[in-house]
């Protein structure tokens, strides 16, 4: 079950990755090797911490859908943004970030 769930986070990520990055190849190359790294690098990590390192995972599919934005350079040198429905809101003030189990604010200094 362990294993499902890592792979199903993991996939998470890059799906992620894929959609804000689409056709940024050079960076999506280096967020799927870092998702990569950072997943083998727990890959033996004590069972009591797994359940909180797959939560940092899917909070960060999240954080990358909602709060990431790719531009792209046109013809003319100027930069163009087009933002996805995760991007737009009603009001003046923005939805808040996405918050990890631990209840903690991604604005706040860590």
């Amino acid at each position: 079950a362990r294993s499902v769930m890592a792979a199903h986070a993991y996939r998470q990520l890059l799906k992620a990755q894929r959609v804000v990055f689409n056709v940024d190849v050079a960076t999506r190359r280096a967020a799927r090797i870092e998702t990569r790294e950072q997943f083998m690098l727990h890959a033996r990590a004590p069972a009591e911490k797994v359940p909180q390192l797959l939560q940092d995972a899917s909070d960060a599919a999240l954080f990358l859908k909602a709060n990431v934005a790719q531009t792209v350079r046109n013809d003319r040198g100027n930069y163009e943004l087009t933002p996805r429905a995760e991007h737009l809101h009603r009001g003046a003030t923005p939805p808040p970030l996405p918050c990890s189990s631990r209840g903690e604010d991604f604005n706040l200094q860590r």
